[in-house]
């Protein structure tokens, strides 16, 4: 409230706890004792917290004076720091009478007027907690004891829950009489020209022996020159010894003149050590969300979501339940997946996945369930693997186009440029990168060598002409072609590489009366990329063995099903050759030759006579 006024004292963890002690008599430091913990953070009150393990107590250590005929604020800020599960906190003060001696009367060892074995649910959040306490009397946790002259926050975290972890980062005591009238209903408006309040709090509290029931209700409606805030929480409560069952419910609404608008509606059960609650949430231009928390949700009828994230586990117990997407079942053989329970062969739970479809009548699948164990059909298997190609140019008269393969990073180049005479030098050999139609690079052999030889011999070398008047005892050479390397040249950024090549040619004759011409220019282009390769299983017995007759004419292989496989291919005749469905061919070199090879679609030959021939295939799948 606007209007309390701060007792004297410190209530927050920013002296590393040295205000607060384990006991009502207030002789110790708390954090010198096991199980609490000193913790900094930016979020905290006074950059500190303190972090209590286990069920444990704590006390303000200095005995405050109060009236009885005042009304006083307890609050607080909680934040469960468990693994998980919720943690439980009694919030409150000690009494003391005029000689400073420790109260126990009933109600409670203390008066624990701000929270009785309250639920901190673990979600993150900080969680505040006020109550109030005024009057003399042993009728509920919201009065002083008749005697009491002195009082002092305390705090009881993790009740009954061994391991549970609690953040506390103050427990403040405020007088708040001059905002509230001494009554069990204040009604209070108040408007000063900047802010318009209005503030409605009533409790009801029945008790017979030990135990004891509370309503406690607090609505507050604020209107300040820039903001619009509502607020309402309502709070029961039944005790019997130490059991307690308690239900919170708060709805709050607030609006700015920065176009902020949120809204948002909870209600919290909580009875002995279990929990639940329920909470919404919308903020204009943020979204909304509905938190639901408890130990079991259980949800009647169909439920349709467009979007379904879990972040922990998903547990399917009934036989039949399952994620079906095409097929019903772990036995439906129609395209889909499913994922779920499967009746095993004794009738029990089981559990089932079947991955499917259909290619042309043949399966391809992945399928597992308790009782056949794990089967993949038909599946295409890919093996990462580095490639590389080599071309090799040497033709005149034109200009050689490469369209690089997919999937190459780099290109390592030799080009030669062609050998010269001793009145002409050998042609340029030109090769230009191009991607599409843009030319990114040009690379020229050009410029001559030293010495006869080339680099890349025979192509590039030095040609000669006798010497004048046609002597035989001395020749004129002239220089051989230049040499250039280019080293794993990146192309992995073009779109549609391409190299264009043009061959050198070599110098004519020279002046004697005969000779030699230089030789042309080469060029030899290597690619180099990662890319995948097809591979599979091959079957451990051969599904067809026969033999057919190789016509000299030529033919195809027996057309199977599937048509990729390894074939062990026997009395072969010498010469004769085997192209595979991937263009590969293979020839024999001696008499009745074997060949084991695999080919991906139906292999064809050539074969220079008529020769019967054996064959086992072992099919593969791809």
């Amino acid at each position: 409230m606007d209007d309390a006024k701060a007792v004297n004292g410190v209530f927050d963890f920013s002296d590393d706890g040295a205000r607060w002690s384990t006991s009502a008599s207030g002789t110790d430091v708390i954090t010198a004792t096991t199980g609490y913990a000193l913790a900094s953070g930016d979020d905290f009150k006074g950059g500190k917290a303190l972090e209590i393990t286990d069920s444990r107590a704590g006390f303000y250590g200095t005995k405050i004076p109060v009236s009885r005929d005042r009304i006083y604020r307890v609050k607080a800020r909680v934040k469960n720091n468990s693994f998980s599960g919720v943690t439980r906190i009694f919030l409150g003060v000690a009494t003391f009478d005029g000689n400073g001696d420790l109260e126990t009367a009933l109600p409670g060892s203390h008066r624990y007027c701000t929270a009785i074995n309250t639920a901190v649910p673990n979600d993150g959040e900080w969680h505040e907690f006020e109550g109030v306490i005024t009057g003399g009397g042993n009728s509920t946790h919201n009065e002083f004891r008749p005697t009491t002259a002195f009082a002092a926050p305390m705090f009881i975290a993790n009740y009954a829950l061994p391991g549970q972890k609690t953040y506390i980062d103050y427990l403040s005591i405020e007088d708040i009489t001059e905002a509230k009238a001494e009554a069990d209903r204040v009604e209070q408006v108040a408007v000063d020209g900047d802010t318009a309040l209005a503030g409605d709090i009533s409790s009801l509290t029945t008790r017979m022996g030990t135990a004891e029931a509370d309503i406690a209700a607090e609505e507050t409606a604020r209107v300040t020159q820039d903001t619009a805030l509502a607020n309402s929480i309502t709070t029961l409560s039944a005790d019997l010894d130490d059991t307690n069952a308690t239900v919170t419910q708060q709805a709050t609404a607030i609006t700015d003149l920065e176009g902020y608008a949120a809204a948002r509606y909870g209600i919290e059960v909580s009875a002995g050590g279990a929990s639940a609650g329920v909470s919404l949430v919308a903020i204009d231009g943020t979204g909304s969300a509905i938190h639901v928390r408890a130990q079991d949700i259980l949800l009647d009828g169909s439920v349709k979501v467009p979007q379904l994230s879990i972040e922990e586990g998903l547990i399917l117990d009934e036989i039949n339940a399952g994620f079906s997407l095409g097929k019903s079942s772990a036995a439906d053989t129609a395209d889909g997946i499913y994922l779920g329970r499967t009746p095993d062969n004794s009738g029990g739970v089981g559990f089932g996945f079947y991955v499917g479809r259909d290619v042309a009548g043949m399966e391809q699948s992945i399928k597992i369930t308790k009782d056949t164990g794990l089967t993949i059909r038909n599946a295409d298997f890919r093996i990462g693997a580095v490639t590389k190609s080599v071309h090799e140019y040497t033709g005149l008269d034109t200009t050689h186009t490469l369209t690089l393969d997919a999937g190459t990073e780099t290109i390592n180049l030799q080009i030669q440029q062609a050998g010269g005479v001793p009145q002409e030098d050998g042609e340029d050999t030109v090769v230009v990168l191009k991607d599409g139609a843009t030319t990114i690079q040009t690379w020229t052999a050009t410029g001559n060598d030293t010495g006869l030889t080339a680099v890349m011999t025979p192509y590039g070398n030095a040609g000669y002409g006798q010497l004048a008047g046609g002597a035989d005892s001395g020749q004129d050479f002239g220089p051989s072609g230049a040499y250039l390397e280019i080293s794993e040249y990146d192309v992995s950024g073009l779109t549609s590489p391409s190299l264009e090549i043009t061959i050198g040619d070599g110098g004519d004759f020279g002046t004697g009366g005969g000779g030699f011409p230089g030789t042309q220019g080469a060029c030899t282009v290597t690619q180099e990329g990662t890319g995948d390769q097809l591979a599979s299983p091959v079957s451990v017995e051969p599904s067809v063995t026969g033999s057919f007759t190789m016509s000299s004419s030529g033919g195809s292989f027996p057309s199977l099903t599937p048509d990729t496989g390894l074939w062990v291919v026997t009395e072969l005749y010498p010469g004769a050759s085997i192209t595979t469905g991937e263009g590969k061919t293979l020839t024999t070199k001696s008499q009745w030759t074997a060949l084991t090879f695999i080919s991906r679609g139906t292999p064809t030959y050539t074969s220079p006579a008529n020769t019967a021939v054996n064959y086992l295939f072992y099919p593969m799948s791809g």
